[in-house]
């Protein structure tokens, strides 16, 4: 048995059978209680630029995932559900952007749809712990519901529009990565501005381009910090799905020139198939 498989949905009474009378803290043997601290994470549930997100910690307070928001705290707990159903199943993927950070990516099983992101990390060997971490604290029922935020733990802040001139001399290039489909905008001097999640064919990418086209216009565009203190812009629809995340820029100021990049390019952009 894994040390941490006995968490899985399992009383602490039913790992070892208590005789009569005999106390529950005397039926667990101390290694048992010392594995259930060590793997004891919990999922804090929380608002944050006007959306409500979890973050799944680790027992000595690390954060190991932070989700995407949603609109109501019904659906974030929700979120978590599926966040540990796919777990389950474990279909991870390690990625490095063009500034050499390493994140894990969770998606569900026909790798269709990006379920999470893990924090970003300075090497693979960081990417790769952290995802190790997931799967030993997913799967506790501890959940627990913040008011608010303090201030210096917000991350995440909404991108205020201001007008931009439209370019069109920007480019998608579209491509297959690992039986996956995605495509990644670059601006007129080749910079990459951000690359999508994987879809299942080539269909479901260019569908999934027109949508964030037409998205980017309606300026929902968030900025947020990792634990790196990089930040990324993100883009959210109308009703608030996250539908993709920019490169990492040591810098805010850096990310919201990106956002602006990506409104001057993208809407006229041109597909091309590599």
């Amino acid at each position: 048995m894994n040390s941490y498989d006995f968490l899985k949905g399992k009383s602490n009474e039913s790992i070892v059978p208590q005789q009569p009378n005999q106390p529950v803290e005397d039926s667990i043997k101390e290694s048992e209680i010392d594995v259930y601290k060590r793997y004891a994470g919990k999922y804090e549930v929380y608002p944050e630029a006007g959306l409500i997100k979890y973050r799944l910690k680790a027992s000595n307070g690390e954060i190991l995932v932070v989700s995407a928001g949603y609109v109501s705290r019904s659906g974030a707990k929700a979120g978590i559900q599926t966040f540990k159903k796919n777990v389950d199943i474990a279909n991870f993927k390690l990625i490095m952007d063009k500034n050499n950070y390493s994140q894990f990516q969770l998606y569900t099983p026909n790798g269709g749809r990006l379920i999470a992101n893990g924090e970003y990390y300075d090497s693979m060997n960081g990417a790769i712990s952290a995802m190790e971490s997931v799967k030993k604290f997913y799967d506790t029922n501890k959940i627990v519901d913040l008011d608010e935020m303090p201030k210096d733990e917000i991350r995440e802040e909404v991108v205020v529009s201001h007008p931009v001139e439209k370019l069109p001399n920007g480019k998608i290039e579209v491509y297959s990565d690992d039986k996956q489909w995605k495509a990644a905008l670059k601006a007129s001097n080749g910079q990459v501005l951000f690359v999508t999640s994987g879809y299942a064919s080539k269909i479901g990418l260019l569908k999934g381009i027109e949508t964030i086209q037409k998205e980017i216009d309606h300026d929902t565009f968030r900025v947020s910090k990792d634990k790196q203190d990089r930040y990324q812009f993100k883009l959210y629809s109308t009703n608030n799905q996250q539908l993709l995340v920019g490169e990492t820029y040591g810098n805010k100021s850096d990310a919201f020139s990106a956002v602006d990049s990506v409104r001057r390019f993208a809407s006229d952009a041109k597909v091309i198939f590599i």
